[in-house]
C-alpha cells in the first residue's frame, strides 16, 4: 500500500502510514507508522488536556548491560509517586532526544494489543489464525472506534479507556492472548515517540481526543475487575518499584531457577514485594533463560493468577524470601536512590545525594515481638463492629475456596494464647498482649458487604468475589440439562433462567427479586444448577437445608450471602415463614440478626434458588405473582448416574469457569427478571395450593359447578345469577371452619375475591316493598374463565 497522509489533524498532528497488518485490515485502522525518523516528534496535546501525566523514559536506542532494548522504560526509578510537570517533561525529551511515557492513574485504563502475541511457542491458547481482540470486542461488546487510539512502532494498538478509580483491574486473560489491560501503577509510550525498532508511535486521527475517551463498558469490567485482595502482610506493601525489581533480578541467574517449584515461589516473592506491579520486569527477567524465551504469555499469565489467589487463605510467600535468595547468590535487595525522595529529578547534582544507610540494604528481619506481630496479623484482626471484637479468618479446611470466621471477645483471644508467652521489655507476656499492645495489629473500623467492589477506606469489605476466574470453555451439560430437565424443553423459559444467573453474576449488589424453584422427584437433577452456583459464589455461597436457617430469626448468615441454593429447605404452608420469605426475596434492605449480637439493617443481597420434590414449594400470590419462578422437572435424567458423573466433571474441568464467562458477558440490555416471570404450569399449581381459605372456598364452588343449599336450583350453567348474600355467606364460614381457619366478615370475603371473581351486586325490590342486595354471579363458564386469568392459568 502506497504512502498516504490523513487529512484529519489531531491537536496539530498529522500520522503518515504506508503498512497496514491482517488485523488492522480485520478493524479497518492503521496500524503501523512508516519512514519514522528516529528522532522523537510528540503529539501528546490532548492527553495533557485529558489530565494524563508525562514522564521521562528512556532514548529509544538505549540498552541495559545485557543489551536489552530500555526506550520503553522509565528513566526515574520512582516514575509512580514523583510529581512531574508534564511541560518540563516535554521540553527535556525533545532536548535530549529522549521517549516520553504516560502514568496511568486510577481513573484510566489502556488497552494494550501486541499482535505477534497472538501465536507461536507463547500462544497456550492456540490463537493462530484467530483475532483475540476482535474476539474481546465482541464478548465485551467493546466500540474501538470510540476509544483515543495509538498506533505502536512494533503494528500494536493502545486505546484508551476511562474508568471508575475504585475498581482495580486484572493486567490480562487467559482466553485473550495478546491483550493487557494497563491501569494504575503503569505507563505506555505516548505517541510520537520512538520504538526500538526505530519506527514512530502515532496517533489513529480518524479515532477520536483523548479528552474524549468512553468509560470502560460493565461488561468488560465484570471479565477484568481484580479479586479482593489479601490484607496486610498477605497483599504486599509494595516495597520494591519495578525497577528496583529488575536491578534486584539482574544478580540472580534465570538459568539457576529451571526447577518449577523454586521459580514460582520466586514470583511469588517478586509479586509481594512490588505488590503485583513488577509484572514486565520479572517476565523479562524469566525469558532471559533461553528455554523460555517464547514463553512471556504465560509466565504473565502466572503473575496475573496470583492476583486471584492472594487472601484466599493459605500463608503467603513474602518479600523476604526474595531477600534470602539475593543474599544467597552474594547480593542485596536494591534500594531506592536517595533522589526518589525528592520531586525535583532534573538536577543531577541531587542524585545519589541522602541517605545511604547499610541498614537499608539488609533484609526485613521479623523477631521477636516484631515477629509476633506479623504471624498473628495474617490470621487476626480486630474490628469495631457492635463492639470490640477479634475475627479470625481462615481458609475452610472443607470447603476449598471458603473462608471461615470466628469471632473472639477479648478475654476469649487472650486465653487462646495464655500458653505462649514471649520476652517483651524483659518481661514475659503473651502473645496476645503483644499484639492487643502494637500500634501494628491489623484493625478496621467495622465490617462491610459490598460486592460492586467499592469498599470504603479504613473497612473491610467482606466481598471475597467468584470462586474461579471467568474463562471460556464447554458447559454444555449443565445447559442441555437446564433445557431438557429443569425446563422441561421450553425454550423462552430456558432462556429467562440464563438471564436470571447472568442477572446475578453482573449485578451481585441487587436482589433479584425473584426466587427461583425447582420442583421434582429425587434423582431427576434438579438441584444441580443450584449446587453450581452455590460453588461459583466461593464464599458468598451458601448451600442449606433446614428452614430455620432460611426464615429463622437468627440470619445473620445471610448478611454475606449473595447466592443461596434452598434444597429442601422450606414448606409453603409455613405461613409464618411466609412474610420472611417474601422479604428475603425482594427487599432491598433487611434486619440481621445473630445470636447475643444486636440486630442491625443492612443491604439485601441474596439471590435464592430452591429445589424440593414437595408438591407445595412456594407461597404464590394470585394476581401477578412476580416473586417466584416455579418449574417442574421431568424425570428425562432421573437416575442417569453416567450422565451426571461426565456433568460434574465438566464442570470442575473448567465448565463452571466457562459457565461464570458466558454468565458475565451476556447481553441482559434492559431486561430485569422481575418484568417477565414465566407463568408456568408449575406456578399455576403453586397458586392453587396457596390459595387463602376464601379464594380456595370459591375455587371449590367453580370446580364442582354446584351452588350451595336452596341456590342449587338457580341456572348458573346457562346464565347469571343473583343470590341470597347470607345462604352464600353461610357456606363459605362452613368451609373455613372445616379448615380450622378463622372466617372473615361478610364485607371481607367480598373485599378478597369480589374483583377477581367477577361478582357483583344489585338491589333487588321484595315483597312488601322490602329492599335487599343480592350477588350477582357471572354465568358459570364466565366465572371459570375470569378466575383463570386470575391465577394464569388452569391448576386441573
Amino acid at each position: 500500500m502506497g504512502a498516504k497522509e490523513n487529512a484529519r489533524v489531531q491537536g496539530g498532528r498529522k500520522v503518515t502510514t504506508d503498512q497496514r497488518s491482517e488485523l488492522s485490515r480485520t478493524h479497518g485502522i492503521n496500524d503501523a507508522v512508516g519512514h519514522s525518523s528516529p528522532t522523537p516528534s510528540f503529539d501528546v496535546d490532548g492527553l495533557i488536556r485529558a489530565g494524563l501525566t508525562l514522564i521521562p523514559l528512556h532514548r529509544w536506542d538505549a540498552k541495559d548491560a545485557r543489551g536489552r532494548d530500555r526506550g520503553k522504560t522509565p528513566r526515574d526509578g520512582a516514575w509512580q509517586a514523583r510529581d512531574y510537570d508534564s511541560r518540563e517533561v516535554l521540553e527535556q525529551a525533545r532536548r535530549d532526544g529522549r521517549n516520553v511515557g504516560v502514568r496511568l492513574p486510577p481513573t484510566w485504563m489502556v488497552l494494550d494489543v501486541d499482535p505477534r502475541n497472538f501465536g507461536g511457542k507463547d500462544d497456550p491458547g492456540n490463537t493462530a489464525g484467530r483475532d483475540p481482540l476482535a474476539e474481546l470486542a465482541r464478548d465485551a461488546r467493546l466500540d474501538l472506534s470510540a476509544c483515543p487510539h495509538v498506533v505502536t512502532g512494533s503494528g500494536g494498538h493502545h486505546y484508551y479507556f476511562r474508568k471508575p478509580a475504585d475498581v482495580q483491574v486484572l493486567d490480562s486473560l487467559e482466553d485473550y492472548p495478546g491483550v493487557e489491560f494497563k491501569s494504575h501503577g503503569r505507563q505506555v509510550v505516548a505517541p510520537g515517540s520512538v520504538h526500538p525498532n526505530g519506527r514512530r508511535y502515532g496517533w489513529d486521527d480518524l479515532a477520536p481526543f483523548p479528552e474524549e475517551a468512553p468509560q470502560v463498558p460493565d461488561t468488560l469490567l465484570r471479565l477484568i475487575r481484580r479479586p479482593t485482595r489479601a490484607h496486610g502482610e498477605a497483599a504486599g506493601f509494595g516495597e520494591l518499584t519495578p525497577e528496583m525489581l529488575a536491578d534486584t533480578l539482574e544478580q540472580l541467574d534465570a538459568e539457576d531457577f529451571q526447577d518449577h517449584d523454586r521459580w514460582r515461589d520466586l514470583m511469588m516473592a517478586c509479586h509481594h514485594a512490588t505488590a503485583g506491579d513488577g509484572r514486565q520486569e520479572f517476565i523479562d527477567w524469566s525469558t532471559q533463560d533461553a528455554r523460555y524465551q517464547g514463553d512471556a504469555w504465560l509466565i504473565g499469565r502466572r503473575w496475573d493468577s496470583l492476583h486471584a489467589t492472594a487472601g484466599r487463605g493459605a500463608r503467603p510467600i513474602t518479600a523476604r524470601l526474595l531477600h534470602k535468595v539475593v543474599q544467597e547468590a552474594g547480593g542485596h535487595v536494591a534500594v531506592a536512590d536517595a533522589a526518589d525522595d525528592f520531586d525535583v529529578y532534573e538536577d543531577p547534582v541531587e542524585l545519589g545525594r541522602g541517605v545511604d544507610d547499610a541498614a537499608l540494604r539488609e533484609p526485613p528481619k521479623a523477631t521477636g515481638i516484631e515477629a509476633v506481630i506479623d504471624e498473628l496479623n495474617e490470621r487476626h484482626y480486630i474490628v469495631l463492629d457492635n463492639g470490640f471484637q477479634i475475627i479470625t479468618e481462615e481458609r475452610d479446611p472443607v470447603f476449598r475456596g471458603r473462608v471461615r470466621y470466628q469471632r473472639l471477645s477479648k478475654s476469649d483471644f487472650r486465653s487462646s494464647y495464655e500458653h505462649e508467652l514471649v520476652e517483651k521489655n524483659d518481661k514475659l507476656v503473651t502473645k496476645a498482649d503483644a499484639w492487643l499492645k502494637s500500634a501494628r495489629r491489623r484493625q478496621y473500623k467495622g465490617l462491610i458487604f459490598d460486592p460492586s467492589g467499592k469498599g470504603q477506606d479504613g473497612w473491610l469489605n467482606m466481598w471475597k468475589g467468584w470462586s474461579v476466574q471467568p474463562k471460556k470453555g464447554d458447559w454444555s451439560l449443565l445447559r442441555q440439562l437446564i433445557l431438557e430437565v429443569l425446563v422441561d424443553g421450553d425454550r423462552d423459559h430456558f432462556e429467562w433462567v440464563l438471564d436470571w444467573i447472568a442477572f446475578m453474576f453482573q449485578h451481585p449488589e441487587q436482589v433479584a427479586e425473584v426466587a427461583v424453584a425447582f420442583r421434582g422427584e429425587k434423582g431427576t437433577g434438579k438441584g444441580t444448577l443450584g449446587r453450581a452456583l452455590f460453588k461459583l459464589a466461593g464464599a458468598s455461597g451458601l448451600h442449606i437445608s433446614s428452614p430455620g436457617h432460611l426464615t429463622g430469626r437468627f440470619n445473620s448468615h445471610l448478611q454475606n450471602c449473595v447466592c443461596l441454593f434452598a434444597d429442601e429447605a422450606f414448606w409453603a404452608g409455613n405461613k409464618e415463614g411466609e412474610s420472611v420469605l417474601k422479604q428475603l426475596v425482594t427487599e432491598p434492605t433487611l434486619t440481621y440478626e445473630g445470636k447475643g449480637r444486636d440486630a442491625v439493617t443492612g443491604r439485601n443481597h441474596v439471590h435464592i434458588v430452591m429445589a424440593s420434590n414437595n408438591d407445595w414449594v412456594v407461597p404464590a400470590g394470585m394476581d401477578g405473582e412476580r416473586r417466584f419462578a416455579v418449574f417442574n422437572v421431568n424425570n428425562r435424567r432421573k437416575g442417569n448416574t453416567a450422565f451426571f458423573r461426565a456433568l460434574n466433571r465438566q464442570l470442575d474441568e473448567g465448565g463452571l469457569a466457562a459457565m461464570l464467562h458466558d454468565m458475565l458477558t451476556r447481553d441482559l440490555g434492559d431486561r430485569h427478571p422481575r418484568d417477565s416471570v414465566p407463568q408456568t404450569q408449575a406456578l399455576i399449581e403453586q397458586k392453587a395450593m396457596s390459595q387463602s381459605p376464601e379464594e380456595s372456598w370459591w375455587n371449590g364452588l367453580l370446580d364442582s359447578g354446584r351452588l350451595p343449599g336452596l341456590m342449587i336450583d338457580l341456572p348458573w350453567h346457562e346464565e347469571s345469577v343473583m343470590v341470597d348474600r347470607d345462604e352464600l355467606y353461610d357456606d363459605y364460614v362452613a368451609y373455613a371452619k372445616k379448615l380450622n381457619a378463622r372466617p372473615r366478615a361478610k364485607s371481607g370475603l367480598m373485599m378478597r375475591i369480589k374483583k377477581r371473581a367477577g361478582i357483583g351486586e344489585k338491589q333487588v325490590v321484595l315483597e312488601k316493598g322490602r329492599k335487599t342486595w343480592l350477588w350477582v354471579l357471572p354465568q358459570i363458564d364466565d366465572a371459570r374463565a375470569l378466575w383463570e386469568k386470575s391465577m394464569g392459568g388452569s391448576a386441573y
